[in-house]
């Protein structure tokens, strides 16, 4: 079954569809099925609205396991006789969210409903509505505080999705990532934010969100591509492991509006962050000492007292790739306890490009530190810091703002800075291990000639030895004759 892209693009297509399954198939103890994920997050004798509710199943289930009460909505009129005829659904509606005109009658029966709803069901179902937002609204309008709509929805940034858009492949299919009925797509990055949004214009009530569980999933393609470009696939595999996220599954949990919603602020911070940047003066052009085995680099940095997030140094590589590691210890100043020690490889560092240590959360109480920087390198490999006007290394600090402002808050990128260091390292092992090779081919060819000129002159000392022992011979057979002449 095509559960990502397909073989071409079935956009197009004049097949009805119905999504069926079956409450047998909802086994809690099988934490990679969406449903399982869902229900499971029902408490027992709840009253629960299943939106999408299709032929019934979730609520068969909740009816049977946790007896629950149940009322349901779907746009599928065929899929809805069969839920009344089931007996497990108080009531049902036929209900188009994307075009509430269509029906207003029942639309008003729903709406006319007494009471609150425990938990809202929407397993499948915002990534087929063409407004979710409304909807979500209008949704929420029937929760209680303190209720949760359940939400699965497929993950966009989906291994099989990533590798296709880089050969401009984009798919629709039958059923999966790329149903073709699906108007809307979502990643976990993309679910939040859409609701830090919607929150935004909300006065009664907000929304917090929680990451109740997800779904992986290699499809066929993905498999395929694996086996055929293994490195391609690991290494954006090992700088991000959920792209073989399937679907996500959340939960919308509806709070006061003097209640925080930490849940989401915390989703949203693990890919965004509200920063401030500063740089300690103007950058010189001059540069520091090298910093090698033995000659340690320090100096005194002064800063905010407030949460650092990263110190970043322009390091001066002096135009070669050298191979080694650099020790950074921070201190606060007159004080003996480390407040930071990071050990860095100098293959991820290039030269004359700033180079970020992140602290992840580093709070200073103190207005002035002392910044220690040793390395076990070599003179000939040595790295240098470039300073600023005052002698000073020239440094980028960014500090961590207090309050999340999505507007303001600028990526990690976080993915990107792991392939990015990985094939750094790969250059700059490449650039490093060719210097060393061409040093070992000099070294051959200096040996080498060595070798001749030894050569030549231990021939030169033989040529003369043989000339001067001819010499005297015939010196010898000289006299020789003249003493058989005398004779």
């Amino acid at each position: 079954m095509e559960l990502g892209n397909a073989s071409y693009n079935k956009l197009y297509t004049t097949e009805e569809k119905h999504y069926e399954n079956s409450a047998d198939e909802i086994d809690l103890d099988n934490r990679n099925n969406s449903l399982s994920l869902v229900v499971d997050e029902v408490e027992p004798n709840s009253r629960v609205l299943d939106v999408g509710c299709s032929f019934g199943y979730i609520g068969e289930w909740l009816h049977t396991n946790r007896q629950c009460t149940l009322y349901g909505i779907d746009i599928d009129e065929f899929a809805l006789s069969r839920v009344r005829e089931k007996g497990f659904y108080e009531d049902a509606y036929l209900i188009n969210f994307d075009s509430l005109k269509d029906n207003p009658e029942e639309l008003d029966r729903f709406q006319s409903l007494t009471g609150e709803f425990d938990y809202i069901i929407c397993a499948d179902v915002l990534e087929h509505l063409k407004n979710p937002t409304e909807a979500l609204k209008l949704l929420a309008e029937k929760l209680k505080v303190n209720g949760e709509i359940l939400v699965s929805i497929p993950n966009i940034s989906n291994m099989d999705i990533v590798l296709s858009l880089l050969e401009e492949k984009f798919n629709y299919s039958h059923k999966g990532l790329l149903d073709n009925t699906h108007e809307k797509f979502y990643t976990r990055k993309s679910f939040a934010e859409w609701i830090y949004t919607i929150n935004n214009s909300l006065k009664e009530y907000h929304l917090d969100l929680k990451e109740v569980g997800i779904t992986t999933y290699r499809t066929e393609l993905a498999g395929s591509l694996k086996n055929s470009y293994p490195l391609v696939y690991s290494m954006l595999y090992d700088a991000n492991p959920r792209l073989e996220v399937f679907q996500n599954v959340f939960s919308l949990k509806k709070l006061s509006k003097e209640d925080s919603v930490e849940g989401l602020n915390a989703i949203i911070k693990s890919y965004k962050t509200s920063t401030s940047t500063v740089y300690n003066g103007n950058l010189s052009g001059s540069v520091s000492e090298k910093i090698t085995l033995g000659n340690d680099y320090s100096f005194k940095l002064k800063v905010k007292n407030k949460k650092v997030k990263s110190l970043g140094f322009l390091f001066g590589t002096h135009e070669k790739a050298v191979k080694g590691i650099l020790t950074l210890t921070i201190k606060a100043l007159g004080a003996k306890e480390v407040l930071v020690r990071k050990k860095i490889d100098t293959l991820h560092i290039s030269d004359n490009k700033f180079y970020d240590i992140d602290f992840t959360s580093l709070y200073l109480r103190e207005d002035t530190i002392k910044v220690m920087i040793s390395s076990d390198l070599r003179e000939e490999e040595g790295i240098s810091l470039y300073l600023n006007e005052e002698g000073i290394p020239y440094t980028r600090i960014i500090y961590y703002e207090d309050r999340l402002l999505l507007e303001k808050a600028e990526d990690e990128h976080n993915v990107l800075k792991v392939i990015e260091e990985k094939l750094r390292e790969l250059n700059n092992s490449s650039k490093y291990y060719r210097y060393k090779y061409n040093q070992l081919k000099a070294i051959e060819s200096n040996e080498r000639r060595e070798m001749e000129y030894l050569q030549d002159k231990v021939l030169n000392e033989k040529y003369n030895k043989l000339k001067q022992e001819n010499s005297e011979l015939r010196k010898l057979l000289n006299r020789l004759i003249q003493n058989i002449i005398k004779e």
